[in-house]
């Protein structure tokens, strides 16, 4: 796969060995690639949220489609007195990566291409996240997106990040008892093994995925949040948010989930830095994905004892899930909104 640039300008040129494209505000466009055995491709990157139209080129063969689902939304923590109990929020899910190679006679055309936005982070007291929507090349190929991240609660129970997406479904809802990612995902707090969704289970780091999203990281208010589960190939997991404990001690949040990364343990890190502990640190943004791979989570954001929570930070582009934000004292810290998806169509001549 081709590792194009995440934030490409208008008209900037890329070059890849003898091959090149330009940006031409929306997509990526050849310029004139040789593939082996001496044939031409074109390459289209769709990175923009929204419904763009894909023409099946004159001459065509083969077409590659690669699908990136946007990633969940991380909770809000829970703003209250000092004193009181102050959780943060969870970590939204990662999206899923599809890819697959059609015959281009068994393709029609023009083909609707979907490109979602990442789901918004919570924006008040224990606010819930919104799900990652899902990329899709017309009726041939979807991908899911993460599961929202949970708002943060003023009990000591532990609560789980959102379910990573997969290839058939939106990874699952946060709850105390762990979250079920995408189908064909159908366990609560499980690994995701070829396209399922990876599971969060209610007090670790999410769990990690092949193909399909990591999960979000817990969080509770008696201790720092958790990390979130990384993919092989799909996105990352955003970082639970730290919570404030009735003893008033501030917590750090977790590290949103790196890409490549697959553990057998939940929380593997390696993504968007956890808000340390101190004054409401923010979680920072996870690192953008690109044609090869899914985004980074987001951190979580820390607990503040005697302030505002610190932001979960924004899932990377390509799905990573945002990181939950941190407990605070009278205003919380908001969720971290996930990565938005993105669509590759490579066709060669």
């Amino acid at each position: 796969m081709i590792d194009f640039p995440a934030s490409p300008t208008s008209g900037q040129i890329f070059t890849s060995g003898a091959a090149s494209w330009r940006w031409d505000g929306t997509k990526w466009v050849s310029q004139g690639a040789t593939v082996s055995g001496g044939g031409s491709a074109d390459v289209q990157a769709f990175t923009t949220p929204g419904t763009p139209t894909w023409t099946k080129p004159a001459g065509a063969k083969a077409v590659t489609v690669i699908c990136f689902g946007a990633g969940g939304g991380g909770g809000a923590g829970i703003g209250g007195a000092a004193g009181s109990t102050r959780g943060g929020g969870t970590g939204g899910g990662g999206g899923c990566c599809q890819t697959r190679t059609f015959l281009a006679s068994d393709l029609g055309s023009p083909v609707t291409v979907t490109v979602p936005a990442g789901g918004a982070g919570g924006t008040a007291s224990g606010a819930v996240g919104t799900a990652g929507g899902p990329a899709g090349f017309g009726a041939y190929l979807t991908a899911y997106g993460g599961g929202r991240g949970g708002g943060g609660n003023n009990t000591v129970a532990n609560l789980s990040g959102g379910g990573g997406g997969g290839s058939g479904g939106v990874g699952g809802v946060a709850s105390g008892t762990g979250s079920i990612g995408g189908l064909p995902g159908t366990v609560a707090a499980a690994i995701g093994i070829g396209g399922q969704g990876a599971g969060s289970p209610g007090a670790a780091g999410g769990f990690s995925a092949e193909w399909g999203g990591g999960a979000g990281g817990a969080s509770s208010s008696a201790m720092a949040g958790f990390n979130g589960g990384g993919s092989l190939c799909g996105a990352g997991g955003g970082g639970g948010g730290g919570g404030v404990p009735t003893g008033n001690t501030a917590q750090a949040g977790g590290a949103g989930g790196g890409v490549p990364a697959m553990s057998n343990s939940g929380g593997v890190g390696g993504g968007g830095g956890a808000g340390t502990t101190g004054s409401g640190n923010p979680g920072t943004d996870g690192p953008p994905g690109d044609s090869t791979r899914g985004g980074q989570g987001g951190g979580g954001g820390a607990s503040n004892a005697a302030g505002t929570g610190g932001k979960g930070g924004n899932g990377g582009a390509n799905g990573g899930g945002g990181g939950g934000g941190g407990g605070g004292t009278s205003t919380q810290g908001n969720g971290g909104n996930g990565g938005n998806g993105a669509v590759y169509v490579i066709t060669c001549f």
